[in-house]
């Protein structure tokens, strides 16, 4: 299942990387797009964290910014951001799935490594923890 699940990320994030600045069907449209590039992906589970991405978008971009306090939302690798904000969503999911913060900012962490740079894999696994603090109080 966890493979199935990072292969879901990686379409989520494949699909808001391409088309960030869209509505939900452009997006919806993409992901399905990219479930062909990434064969076993859990497609409901991409499905609905896709639709979460964008219902909870400004939400996010809230959280991302008063963590990078010293970056503009524009400044931050569009790869870095575009994962900051599946992780983000998936923490304020969290309450519904259970998953453990831990696991989510490894998962993002493990998308840095396969997407962006080591520098970006830091920064988004510093912001993340900062950010779980704040939605997942223990």
């Amino acid at each position: 299942m966890a493979r199935h699940r990072h292969a879901a990320r990686i379409a989520v994030l494949q699909a808001l990387y391409a088309r960030r600045d869209q509505e939900l069907p452009a997006l919806q449209s993409a992901l399905q797009l990219t479930f062909g590039l990434n064969k076993g992906a859990d497609e409901p589970f991409a499905t609905d964290l896709l639709d979460n991405c964008f219902l909870h978008r400004e939400a996010c971009e809230k959280l991302i910014g008063a963590h990078t306090a010293d970056w503009k939302l524009e400044e931050i690798d569009q790869v870095s951001f575009t994962i900051m904000w599946i992780g983000t969503t998936e923490l304020i999911m969290n309450k519904e799935t259970e998953l453990a913060p831990a696991i989510i900012i490894n998962e993002a962490v493990e998308l840095c490594k396969e997407f962006g740079t080591d520098e970006g894999r830091k920064f988004v696994h510093g912001v993340l923890n900062a950010i779980t603090q704040e939605v997942c109080p223990k």
